[in-house]
């Protein structure tokens, strides 16, 4: 578990129920660069995330909700 996820309320793996949030909301809750990213549409710096060569097999979770958005050994 990262930091985003112990202060984030709304954060699970479980509850798949829609999140209705305010922007305000998700800015108090998210860090600058998750919500750069989950909320406006934004990118890393390329070569900068630390799963650019990550290659344990997983899934891939929401920063800001938690949901699964793919998994590995669909990572191009």
């Amino acid at each position: 578990m990262d930091s985003t996820e112990k202060n984030n309320p709304v954060y699970s793996r479980t509850d798949k129920s829609k999140v209705n949030l305010k922007e305000e909301e998700w800015k108090k809750i998210l860090s600058p660069d998750v919500y750069y990213i989950a909320r406006q549409k934004g990118t890393e710096r390329a070569w900068t995330s630390k799963f650019e060569n990550f290659k344990e097999i997983g899934t891939y979770y929401c920063a800001a909700c938690g949901n699964a958005l793919f998994k590995s050994d669909t990572k191009f």
